[in-house]
């Protein structure tokens, strides 16, 4: 998820150098294999409620988010939701 827990988590890892190349919510979910930019991801998050339609990266089906290929996944989810 992109909210409270994974939305600083996303800006920590991107302040500290690391890529993010995958993030979803209740909205959808995006997926940028040079990195997205995280802080542009936020205002978009803040602008318009969701990731989705985020331009700096592509649409991804939300089923293959977990399957999509990566050195770390954290899943950042309400209870319940991830099992």
């Amino acid at each position: 998820g992109f909210g409270n827990v994974g939305s600083w988590a996303a800006q920590l890892i991107h302040e500290r150098g690391g890529k993010v190349v995958a993030i979803g919510d209740i909205t959808g979910a995006v997926k940028n294999g040079n990195g997205i930019d995280i802080p542009a991801l936020v205002k978009h998050k803040n602008e318009t409620g969701g990731i989705k339609g985020f331009s700096g990266a592509e649409p991804l089906d939300p089923d293959q988010l977990l399957v999509e290929e990566c050195d770390v996944l954290i899943p950042c989810a309400l209870g319940g939701v991830v099992n």
